[in-house]
């Protein structure tokens, strides 16, 4: 079965049954960072498959439920799992655009670059295939207070003599010339921020 966009349906390629998703009514929560860090299930990183990739031969296998290292079952090379906890996705923002559509607005991109690679082009122009993926991202509030001090410079003007040669004759002449008054400042900024998001894959970089 295979999702297709904006039917909220999974289609199958063979027969083009289609089944409706039906929407979770489990609401979404906000946890609070440092309880939920206290509180994780310390025994939900041992209770699950995992996937490892050898470090020499680069390929990946599985490793069995409470276990945290083996052989690579290709070259014999011992691997160990990263002692970390495995956090579920509490919700999921399927694609709202078709295969068709995003190949569009990708070779319109495309074209809007002057030196875009050829083996880039090649994922629009036939020769390569455009695939979609789910990326996992936390979302985070926080209330923050930043306290500064430093210096404030305010620009005003004098003016000023000066003796400048002109026609071969000594002339004085008035100018006006900045100066900047310093001034100590300090104080304090409250911000609120909703809904930042940050990426949680190790894999892909976090500036795309």
């Amino acid at each position: 079965m295979r999702y297709v966009p904006l039917t909220n349906s999974l289609v199958c390629p063979f027969c083009s049954t289609a089944e409706p998703i039906e929407k979770s009514n489990e609401p979404i929560e906000e946890y609070d960072f440092d309880n939920a860090l206290k509180h994780l299930d310390k025994h939900q990183i041992l209770n699950i498959e995992k996937e490892i990739k050898c470090t020499k031969c680069s390929a990946i296998f599985t490793l069995k439920p409470y276990s945290i290292s083996s052989n690579c079952p290709y070259c014999g090379t011992p691997a160990i799992t990263e002692f970390t906890h495995n956090i579920t996705p509490k919700s999921l923002l399927p694609f709202n655009i078709t295969h068709k559509e995003a190949q569009k607005r990708f070779r319109k991109w495309i074209g809007s670059l002057w030196f875009a690679p050829t083996e880039l082009k090649h994922l629009v122009d036939g020769h390569g295939k455009l695939s979609g993926y789910y990326l996992p991202y936390w979302t985070y509030d926080s209330q923050t207070t930043t306290q500064y001090s430093g210096q404030r410079g305010d620009i005003y003007y004098v003016t000023v003599e000066k003796t400048v040669t002109i026609n071969g004759r000594e002339q004085i002449v008035q100018e006006r010339e900045p100066r900047i008054n310093w001034t100590p400042v300090r104080g304090i900024v409250y911000n609120s921020f909703d809904d930042i998001t940050v990426g949680a894959s190790k894999s892909i970089s976090h500036t795309i």
